[in-house]
């Protein structure tokens, strides 16, 4: 029994740990593809964050030059299924 407890609390403390909450989303137009603005924009709302001004260059952790979404607590998971509804392929998030 106290196996099985132990078991379910480390599954729960990964799923949690894969769920990491970001700052910096955007929408992909396919996976290892340039970013999806339109569908961009569209997601940043619905996950409470804000699209940024400007292009963000491809330099850094950025991958992707484009707009990103900004926040502080954007759900990888939300983020990547609002891209889908969104004719987004795909969504990076490296912050």
């Amino acid at each position: 029994m106290k196996f099985n407890l132990v078991l379910i609390s480390l599954a729960a403390l990964a799923s949690q740990a894969l769920a990491d909450p970001h700052g910096l989303c955007a929408c992909q137009k396919r996976t290892n593809g340039p970013t999806n603005d339109d569908a961009t924009q569209a997601c940043c709302s619905r996950v409470n964050a804000q699209l940024t001004s400007d292009r963000l260059p491809a330099q850094g952790g950025i991958k992707y030059a484009g707009y990103y979404c900004q926040g502080n607590d954007i759900s990888g998971n939300a983020f990547y299924r609002c891209c889908r509804n969104n004719d987004g392929g795909d969504s990076t998030c490296p912050e």
